[in-house]
């Protein structure tokens, strides 16, 4: 999947330390004009970055010491998407592989590709639902068409007590509706990679739930049900056949795991637990601090907020401990938001450092958002101990102005 790329651009007129006091700017802020991304002012060991940061499935890598920078992008996150638990979550994949199916354990949070084309591939041990493309076929379960659009009150409406309705806004329980007709899977034919064609168990209610219009494939509104072999239920619905890029082929699937009565069934593990591991994203050779829209991660350092406002106030004053700095956590990024609405926002595992991340403050409270950077000086200490500072200057529209030190040098 090709993504737009992030564009950097980091803009302030610095001078060299060296020079500090004969032009004193290091006290003051600047903004630089500029048509160009990267470190568009430089002075010695200071200047000014100038980025657009804007593409979510992306980071940007700094290496300051040799003024370089360059964006990567990040992995689809297909499969079981954490945070999620064993009995609720979003299934993200890419089917637009002729010659594969993708075989779901909804209860392990299983998902294992094999040969559409190869009969001889077969069929994994333990699975509930299989995707080919636009096809669908159950291991030996039966799948019925609910009239309920939207997960959360089919569960309510078989499940009165697991939730209490607003009375003050007119919500009341859904009504209680039993599907009329559970579906098995037959035999049918499949398209394969160069207009073959191939022979699969198919089942014909959930390979209604696409259709085709014009070029397009739209998914259906309803949520279905499919009873698996122990006679429990995967409440499931197509929310989408494309990513926020419109790409076809790009699958996102809700489902919710309930027992042969209809009811919720306890989560039976905790959330990420039994998760594949997530793709991981090469990163460059050399660099100091990523950027990700308006969050940093440090190449294995940590960070700290200073008291000082100015890069000569900073300069003036005390080198902190070492243990002030905090180092990268864990973290979920944005990656698509194209079905937020219907709650399957997907995210991407990674980490962040804590403390950069207070360099803006972002106010959700009218739209768009207004962001605000702080006025503070923060100091990123590297593992072999070199020290730099940056400064958010400004960021909107995607775009973002820095202003750095590499390296600090206190007195």
């Amino acid at each position: 999947m090709r993504h737009e790329y992030l564009t950097l651009s980091l803009m302030l007129g610095m001078v060299a330390l060296s020079s500090v006091s004969c032009h004193g700017i290091l006290g003051g802020l600047y903004d630089v004009e500029s048509k160009e991304y990267g470190f568009v002012e430089t002075w010695g060991n200071s200047g000014t970055i100038f980025l657009n940061c804007d593409n979510k499935k992306e980071w940007i890598y700094l290496d300051l010491k040799n003024r370089k920078f360059e964006a990567r992008t990040m992995p689809a996150p297909y499969g079981f998407l954490s945070p999620r638990t064993a009995t609720t979550g979003v299934v993200h994949l890419d089917v637009r592989n002729l010659d594969e199916w993708a075989y779901l354990d909804f209860d392990r949070n299983g998902l294992e590709v094999r040969s559409a084309a190869d009969a001889a591939a077969g069929e994994p041990a333990d699975w509930d639902l299989a995707i080919h493309h636009f096809d669908f076929k159950t291991n030996g379960g039966k799948v019925a068409l609910t009239d309920y659009s939207n997960m959360s009150d089919l569960v309510w409406a078989f499940n009165p007590d697991s939730k209490q309705p607003n009375e003050a806004a007119g919500e009341k329980v859904p009504e209680r509706k039993e599907p009329a007709e559970f579906v098995a899977d037959e035999l049918g034919e499949i398209v394969l990679s160069g207009d073959r064609k191939g022979k699969s168990s198919v089942n014909p209610l959930l390979n209604s739930w696409l259709r085709k219009v014009g070029s397009s494939y739209l998914p259906g509104t309803k949520v279905y049900a499919l009873r698996l072999q122990d006679h429990s239920l995967a409440i499931i619905k197509l929310l989408g056949y494309k990513n926020d890029e419109n790409v076809e082929g790009i699958l996102t699937l809700q489902y919710t795991l309930l027992d042969e009565n209809w009811k919720l069934l306890p989560s039976a593990a905790q959330a990420g637990e039994g998760l594949p591991e997530a793709p991981q994203l090469e990163e460059p050779e050399n660099w100091d601090f990523a950027i990700h829209r308006y969050d940093c991660k440090t190449n294995g350092g940590a960070a700290l907020q200073t008291e000082h406002q100015t890069f000569q106030s900073l300069l003036n004053g005390e080198k902190p401990a070492d243990e002030a700095f905090q180092p990268d956590e864990p973290a979920y990024l944005l990656y698509d938001m194209t079905y937020m609405q219907q709650g399957a926002v997907i995210y991407v595992d990674d980490s962040l450092n804590p403390v950069l991340k207070t360099w803006l403050d972002v106010d959700m409270s009218s739209m768009p958002p207004v962001y605000t950077p702080k006025k503070n000086v923060y100091l990123v200490k590297e593992k072999d101990g070199t020290c730099f500072a940056l400064q958010l200057v400004k960021y909107g529209s995607g775009l973002i102005t820095i202003n750095y030190i590499y390296p600090v040098e206190f007195k």
